[in-house]
Parts: C-alpha cells; structure tokens; sequence
C-alpha cells in the first residue's frame, strides 16, 4: 500500500546532488521550432525532458488532454502526437531537429546531467547540473563551433536554487516524489552502500549513472573526483522499471537510488497528470523473474511537501 502525504526529508538520504554537481548550465533557444511558435501564439508553458539512446536523441513535451483547445488539438494532431489516458505526448527527435544533436555530445561529458526543460514564452530552456570539475569542458562544448547558432547561454555557474526556474511548473503539473520499492535478491553484496543518480532518460541500451561513492565493479568508469564516478548501470530491476515507464511514455525529472544489503530504493520525480498511469504500470507483472509486487510504490507525495537538500536556502 501507498502511503500518500507523507514528507519526504531527503536529507535522510545519502545522496546529496546540491553538494556534488554543484553547478550549473542553463541554455536557451528561440527560433522556427514548431513548438516554440506554438508557444508564442497560444501562450503555453511546456514541459518536456530530454530522451533517448545511443541512436537516438530528442525531446519528449507533454500535454494535459483537460487543457488542449481546438488550436493546439490541430497542432498536436499535425505532428503526430500520442495520447494515453487522457495525456499528450509529442516526440521531437535529433533525426529531424538537428539542433537535439548538440544537447546528447553535451550529455556525454562526465557527470552532467539533464534537469528540467521547458518552452515558455516561446523559448525553449534546458538546464543541466555538474561537476566543478569538469566546467572547463563544459565551457570549451559550449563556445564551440558545434553549438547551434540559436542556442543561448542562460547562465553557467553555482548551482542555485531551481524553486524559481519551475515555480509555475510546480503550480500547473503538480509534480509528485516516489518513492518504488525493488524487494528482491539484487546481488549487490559488492556494493555496501550504493548511491547513484542516473543520467536522463534512456530507452534502451546501456545507462549511464553518476555514483556518489564507490562503484564497485561498474563497467567504464570515469572518476570525476575522490567521491564521484560515472560508470555504466546494469540493474536488471532498473531496465524493468524504465520499460514500464516507457510503455505509457512518463516522463521523470529525476531519478536516485539507493541500496543496502540487497535493498533498493528509487527516489523519482514525476508530473501528477502521470501519478495514476505509474501505479497501475507497477502492479502490472512485466517478467516470470520479478513478481509484481517487486516493483512497489512505498510512498509518494507532492513535491511542495517535500524537504530536498538540494533546494536549501543560502
């Protein structure tokens, strides 16, 4: 059972992002994209996230099917959007949109990972979180000739608090924080303590996690410093759990897990259009491996009730 609005101190968690990625990127783009101009005429907030593989890249906006007007119902019909209970998604990928191809190389740097993004205004926003000290190959990507000519830069510098960046985002989708059980023999007797966060959302193929700590015997790691490493992520329970959020297309903001003597926990946070659509993909069985109730939604609640100490004040 789900126990609902109940805070959340993530201080209790091992994980501290504000600490270890502590800075941040923040890029703009305003031109011809369909979305963009769609924006701009009908005055829309959009939020979307970053998604793909090693093959492809691109971004995944959504809509709530309760808000679409007649304008925006042409529009997403147009561009061949899908609609699931009640919610639309709309793909836009690096195949068509050149531009996508610059945010995937810049994810490729050693421990950046994708924040929120978003169109308001008719302007696109895409914030990324790092580490310090890999800021002088984020600044080099950024200055590029690689970077699009309509890609701004925002801001490059200490991470601050994001409370103001997603204010409305916060009050128009309701976003929630679960929290999923893994109760299953994980086999990570190497792995003491295992703290990571994983980099974006990605369909298939090989994930790439940022472990706050050790990370045992993790293929291709890279060491951004003495406490943080980025590394290949095989979790069998982690490819379960992805699959059923791809099925129905939720998006996730963030996702941090961790384990203890074969525990595991994932901490993510979702818009609450979704919250219904990510239960029932839990309790439904994927594999004869994992029981359903493997997969289970421990707690969840609103992320205005919850406590991040990555959203400290200064």
């Amino acid at each position: 059972m789900c126990n609902r609005g109940q805070k959340y101190n993530m201080s209790d968690v091992k994980i501290q992002p504000a600490d270890a990625l502590d800075r941040e990127l923040v890029l703009s783009n305003y031109s011809a994209f369909p979305v963009e101009e769609l924006s701009r005429r009908l005055n829309l907030n959009i939020p979307c996230i970053t998604i793909g593989d090693s093959k492809k890249f691109g971004l995944l906006y959504y809509f709530f099917k309760g808000n679409i007007e007649r304008d925006l119902e042409i529009f997403l019909k147009t561009y061949g959007a899908r609609q699931v209970n009640g919610i639309y998604t709309l793909y836009a990928s690096s195949s068509i949109y050149r531009e996508y191809v610059f945010l995937k190389k810049l994810l490729e740097i050693p421990s950046i990972v994708p924040d929120i993004s978003y169109v308001m205004h008719g302007t696109h926003f895409f914030h990324f979180r790092f580490n310090r000290a890999v800021t002088d190959e984020v600044s080099s990507m950024i200055i590029s000739s690689e970077k699009p000519v309509d890609l701004n830069i925002e801001r490059l510098g200490e991470f601050t608090d994001i409370r103001e960046y997603i204010k409305w985002f916060i009050e128009d989708y309701d976003p929630y924080v679960f929290e999923i059980g893994f109760n299953h023999d994980l086999k990570l007797e190497n792995l003491e303590n295992l703290n990571i966060e994983i980099k974006g959302m990605v369909t298939e193929g090989t994930r790439r996690a940022i472990f706050y700590g050790q990370a045992g015997d993790a293929k291709n790691q890279i060491r951004i410093d003495s406490n943080i490493v980025e590394a290949d992520l095989e979790l069998p329970f982690i490819d379960i759990l992805y699959k059923k959020f791809q099925d129905v297309r939720i998006p996730i903001y963030s996702n941090l897990i961790t384990a203890y003597r074969g525990r595991a926990i994932s901490r993510i946070i979702i818009p609450g259009m979704f919250r219904k659509n990510l239960i029932t993909k839990l309790s439904q069985k994927e594999s004869a491996e994992f029981e359903p109730e493997i997969l289970k939604a421990e707690k969840y609640s609103r992320i205005s009730e919850c406590v991040f100490p990555e959203f400290r004040e200064n």
